[in-house]
């Protein structure tokens, strides 16, 4: 049986001007975090780690991420199929 679920969350993306890339994580889930070379690489692989970082939370029964921060906010919709 497939499932699917949508969730609108805001990516933010810290650009490293001195070796270049891009730190992205989501202003609801700042504790998740990842990398990439261009922004949308970036933001692909923050996509990629938060459905692992769910896949194990279902698995383990963990449902606690939480930390606050200060950030600027950027729009971003995901739509999983599994």
């Amino acid at each position: 049986m497939e499932s699917k679920f949508e969730i609108s969350l805001s990516i933010v993306l810290v650009e490293d001007k001195n070796i270049g890339g891009y730190t992205s994580f989501f202003k609801q889930f700042p504790d998740i975090i990842s990398e990439g070379n261009s922004e949308k690489e970036a933001i692909k692989n923050l996509m990629d780690t938060f459905k692992d970082v769910l896949n194990f939370q279902s698995k383990s029964g963990i449902d606690n991420i939480n930390s606050k921060y200060s950030i600027i906010e950027r729009p971003a919709n995901l739509c999983f199929n599994e």
